[in-house]
């Protein structure tokens, strides 16, 4: 058992989690409408009538107040320590604007680590990724695909649908606003789980002004017509000059259940891995 941290040491921690101001405002509002409503004090609810936010921020801050010790029901029950959580929330969005102040005086950092912490395994149970200067890949990931400008390039061997929807806002943001997204997978036939995973997003680019390309990628054996699986890669490539590289699938597993790392680069090195990228998709991908 780890020790207790301070209200101060969990806000900063917490101000790092959830990312930004407008998100932890919209969190703020939840938990007020939440428990206000008196029968909605579960994860479930709070997502529910937290604006402008995702389920997943919201299942995060459920857990880090349970593994911090400010709830203890395992339905995520506000209601029994309301005060103490919309206070912490305060103190981590007066925090959140102390370190964008701090963001815009100085330079982004070159690169950053990111993970998934395995919520199944007793080693972290009282454990957040900021307990170890990290961010959670899926928060991270939304993120990079809400500061994409241009292009976003999306490289996963496997995907599942449980793994796509948690990012499914932030892909579906991007090309609303205009951005092109390329998602290169293998094994997209028709029915495949990888098919099945990116089928909502194929269905609402059609209405969005950004433009979606899937490629498979496929090299048939010498030998056999059985395919080379030589595609292994994980990555998030946004505007040629950030890229998210780690051991994560874009699975449920992934994001959720394994202990996986990631690293967030940014800068102009970034442009070698834009560079081998366009390589795989010309030379071995081919449009779905």
């Amino acid at each position: 058992m780890r020790e207790r941290k301070s209200q101060l040491e969990d806000a900063v921690d917490l101000a790092l989690l959830l990312g930004d101001s407008r998100t932890i405002d919209s969190v703020i509002a939840g938990v007020i409408k939440s428990t206000n409503s008196g029968d909605r004090q579960t994860d479930t609810d709070l997502a529910e009538v937290a604006e402008g936010i995702e389920p997943d921020v919201v299942y995060t801050f459920i857990d880090f107040l349970n593994t911090r010790g400010y709830i203890t029901s395992p339905t995520g029950a506000l209601t029994e320590q309301y005060e103490a959580c919309v206070d912490l929330l305060i103190d981590a969005r007066r925090v959140r604007k102390v370190l964008d102040v701090e963001s815009e005086e100085n330079d982004p950092p070159s690169f950053e680590f990111v993970c998934t912490l395995p919520s199944q395994d007793p080693a972290f149970e009282d454990y957040d990724p900021v307990d170890f200067g990290m961010q959670q890949i899926t928060s991270r990931l939304l993120n990079l695909c809400r500061e994409s400008e241009e292009s976003l390039v999306l490289v996963s061997p496997y995907l599942e649908v449980s793994g796509m929807d948690w990012l499914f806002p932030g892909l579906e943001g991007a090309l609303e606003r205009g951005v092109d997204l390329i998602l290169v997978s293998r094994e997209l036939e028709q029915g495949e789980p990888n098919f099945r995973a990116i089928e909502r997003l194929v269905s609402v680019a059609e209405e969005c002004d950004g433009e979606l390309t899937v490629y498979d990628y496929y090299q048939p054996r010498p030998d056999s017509d059985k395919p080379l699986y030589t595609l292994h890669s994980k990555v998030l490539l946004v505007d040629d000059d950030t890229a998210y590289l780690g051991s994560a699938n874009f699975t449920k597993y992934g994001f959720s259940e394994n202990l996986e790392i990631g690293v967030v680069l940014r800068g102009t090195e970034v442009n070698q891995l834009a560079d081998l990228l366009s390589h795989v998709i010309k030379n071995n991908a081919v449009i779905v």
